[in-house]
């Protein structure tokens, strides 16, 4: 299995990590503006088991 160069690795944790950060910082906007939904604990596991293998694929794609 050939292995990423960490250059290139860098630049996708980084864009990672910023859109991480975006998506955090538009929901505390709501949350301070009063538009927040909020979840139940199992719709917010079940949605962060979809995002995980959304990152989980880009590492074996």
């Amino acid at each position: 299995m050939e292995q990423r160069n960490k250059p290139e690795m860098d630049i996708e944790v980084m864009l990672q990590e910023q859109a991480l950060r975006e998506r955090v910082d538009a929901a505390l906007e709501r949350l301070r503006n009063g538009t927040a939904v909020y979840i139940s604990h199992s719709e917010a596991e079940k949605r962060m088991a979809i995002f995980k293998a959304k990152i989980r694929e880009r590492y074996r794609g």
